[in-house]
């Protein structure tokens, strides 16, 4: 029954190829020391906030951290895997590749579905990584997991010696600056060239009287990178 179901469903997909798949939704997976940010895109919004396509969004992100782990001292390193790469890499069920399970719910709602690239980002043992999506989709049950039309996975680290906004936690400031880059759109972390698009010359999102930069210094945060996608654009 699985192997003719899967048979279906390419059938299906090969039917449907084609047509497009400007919808869809981004997941971030964390694991320890270890990320991933992937695509898969649909043709309708209503598909992208269906709980099974939600589940294989998860799915393809889990299985990329499952298959790639770090080999790097740095404080950060990444890894872009392009959709072929994605596609064959080998899922959690059955021995299916990733490819083989879209294929597969591409027959069981019948909408064509084609995946995105994927991004591995691999943390430094002192080093921490941090995720944010907009608007999220998850359930919240499982904080490792965020997933939405706008994506951000944010690598830091604290000093311990510093104080957080109104008293805040870390985890609670933490998601308060990944909403930030969500939100403002950074694409550099400190460039005083470009300090419209330089997260620390930026005014923060939550407090408009001061710059990021001068938060994460009250902190005790340094940020060693980020990346922030939006479905679509996600090369």
């Amino acid at each position: 029954m699985k192997e003719q179901a899967q048979a279906q469903g390419w059938a299906k997909a090969q039917k449907l190829q084609g047509r497009n798949t400007s919808q869809g939704l981004l997941g971030v997976m964390l694991n320890s020391q270890t990320a991933a940010m992937v695509e898969v895109n649909c043709e309708t919004d209503f598909v992208a906030r269906n709980q099974q396509f939600v589940s294989l969004l998860r799915q393809v992100a889990e299985s990329c951290i499952v298959q790639h782990q770090n080999k790097s001292d740095a404080d950060l390193s990444t890894q872009l895997l392009s959709q072929d790469q994605v596609a064959n890499i080998a899922s959690s069920e059955d021995g299916k590749s990733v490819g083989d399970l879209v294929a597969l719910n591409i027959g069981q709602i019948g909408e064509n579905m084609t995946l995105g690239q994927a991004r591995l980002f691999f943390a430094g043992s002192d080093v921490k990584l941090a995720a944010q999506c907009h608007p999220s989709v998850s359930d919240k049950s499982d904080d490792r997991w965020h997933c939405g039309r706008y994506a951000t996975v944010v690598a830091y680290k604290t000093s311990g010696v510093g104080s957080y906004p109104e008293d805040i936690s870390e985890e609670m400031f933490i998601k308060q600056l990944c909403q930030h880059v969500v939100g403002m759109g950074p694409t550099h972390v400190d460039n005083p060239e470009d300090k419209e698009n330089s997260l620390f010359h930026q005014t923060f999102l939550l407090d408009e009287e001061k710059k990021v930069g001068e938060i994460l210094a009250e902190a005790g945060v340094t940020v060693i990178d980020f990346v922030r996608s939006e479905v679509g654009r996600s090369e």
